[in-house]
């Protein structure tokens, strides 16, 4: 029996080299991949929001906060860039706020400063009956008291602070001369602090209205 050669075991049919690599597949590719980046690279370069503090509740002047008051936001300011506090901008034994920012607001820098810098001051005060429905936090509000008159009936409501700054509301406290008072924390210039708290005193009955006035000193 005659041996096989080498030549004879070889497959009759002549067997295909498989390519894995396809010089198209990789040209495909890199057209996505550079598609891909330069789509990026538009919109970064399009991108010019800035991260800036927000309040996470109603802050009052005389307040020291620090970053865990606040919360971060990402805004588009275009040339106001720079007004408002940003993360850095506050040392870790807080700032001081020197007027009222309402809860969601960004913080400016023109609120932020030195307790010297805090010209009002925060009382709170019981007020007769409900408040107006345009009256809520960061509003600004007329304060009126009217004194006790004889026969049981009040004097002539006089104004007290004008365009003061409501900081918080809080639920119906106590009676006052038969009538629901509502608790309003409000925010007004110091000099005005001993009129209120003498009002408060002679129980005066005390009103406030909504203003778009200018603040009393």
């Amino acid at each position: 029996m005659s041996s096989l050669t080498a030549h004879d075991r070889q497959p009759s049919g002549r067997r295909t080299r498989s390519r894995w690599f396809d010089p198209r597949l990789a040209i495909g590719l890199g057209l996505v991949v550079a598609s891909v980046v330069g789509v990026m690279a538009i919109v970064t370069a399009a991108d010019d929001t800035v991260t800036v503090y927000a309040a996470d509740g109603t802050l009052a002047a005389g307040d020291v906060v620090t970053s865990g008051d606040l919360v971060e936001r990402r805004v588009r300011l275009g040339e106001l860039t720079g007004s408002y506090l940003a993360p850095g901008g506050v040392v870790d034994d807080g700032v001081v706020i020197t007027r009222t920012v309402v809860k969601g607001e960004l913080v400016p820098i023109s609120a932020v400063g030195s307790a010297d810098d805090v010209t009002s001051a925060s009382i709170v005060v019981p007020v007769l009956g409900q408040l107006p429905r345009s009256v809520g936090e960061g509003s600004l509000v007329d304060l009126w008291a009217a004194g006790a008159g004889e026969r049981g009936e009040y004097e002539t409501p006089v104004l007290v602070a004008s365009a003061a700054t409501v900081v918080r509301i809080a639920e119906q406290e106590g009676i006052v001369s038969g009538g629901a008072s509502v608790m309003v924390e409000l925010m007004v210039p110091r000099g005005l602090t001993a009129r209120i708290l003498e009002a408060k005193a002679d129980g005066d009955v005390l009103s406030i209205i909504a203003s778009s006035g200018q603040a009393s000193e």
